[in-house]
């Protein structure tokens, strides 16, 4: 018998779970430890930040909109704008920006009365 088997009938005879539970728990457990490593390995191997950043913007009450950017965990990000292409892009103000729990870096805007390009950088990967 394996371990997890093993732990799992403890549980059964100790009477602190039932059947159907500890059945399920060992199935979803293992497939949450299958995903956890499929997702580490993307940070072995280097593809975890191969896709780059891209924009969406949403319309909000007021007048305000928000500039949405899928964000990879372990990397830190930077919104810039510029309002011409031929001068160098600055960043926007960090306190106006958020990270949110889906993984995405969202950037307030107040005013689009002025004409601005954006754009997202990803950095580097963050030092544990």
């Amino acid at each position: 018998m394996t371990r997890p088997t093993e732990a799992g009938l403890s549980r059964l005879w100790g009477g602190i779970h039932v059947s159907a539970d500890d059945f399920n728990g060992r199935k979803t457990g293992a497939e949450c430890g299958r995903g956890a490593w499929k997702f580490a390995q993307q940070y072995f191997d280097g593809s975890a930040g191969s896709l780059a950043p891209h924009l969406k913007f949403r319309r909000l009450a007021g007048g305000q909109y928000e500039l949405h950017c899928p964000t990879v965990r372990g990397f830190s990000y930077r919104i810039q704008s510029t309002t011409d292409l031929s001068r160098p892009f600055v960043d926007e103000p960090p306190e106006r920006a958020r990270m949110t729990e889906n993984a995405q870096l969202v950037q307030r805007i107040d005013n689009l009365s002025e004409r601005k390009f954006y754009r997202a950088l990803r950095l580097s990967v963050s030092a544990p």
